[in-house]
């Protein structure tokens, strides 16, 4: 099996979704950053991110996330922040080299 060498390239500051937050109203937890589900997959060979096998919901053709935004899957429209890739699929995507598959947490929605 290949090692992985560092340094690796970092992923693009505009595929993460990080926001700030402060729960000093709720608990004493005090401020703290949020960065919200992302899939990074690296070619060992480069040590270089693979474009097309990343995933983020800034990858999912929107430009604004809060809450309530909605994005098209092949199962209907679905609320972004339920969208998670599909960890048994992960393999198959990067041999297949194609993106990995979505499904939402929450069918219901």
């Amino acid at each position: 099996a290949e090692s992985l060498s560092l340094p690796l390239t970092p992923p693009p500051a505009d595929l993460l979704v990080m926001k700030d937050h402060d729960l000093d109203d709720f608990q004493d937890a005090g401020p703290y950053q949020v960065v919200q589900p992302a899939l990074v997959v690296y070619n060992l060979s480069t040590n270089a991110l693979i474009p097309e096998l990343t995933w983020s919901w800034k990858t999912m053709g929107t430009t604004e996330v809060d809450w309530d935004t909605r994005v098209e899957t092949p199962e209907g429209r679905v609320q972004l922040v339920t969208l998670r890739p599909i960890m048994s699929d992960l393999l198959t995507s990067i041999q297949e080299e194609r993106p990995v598959k979505l499904a939402s947490t929450h069918s219901q929605w």
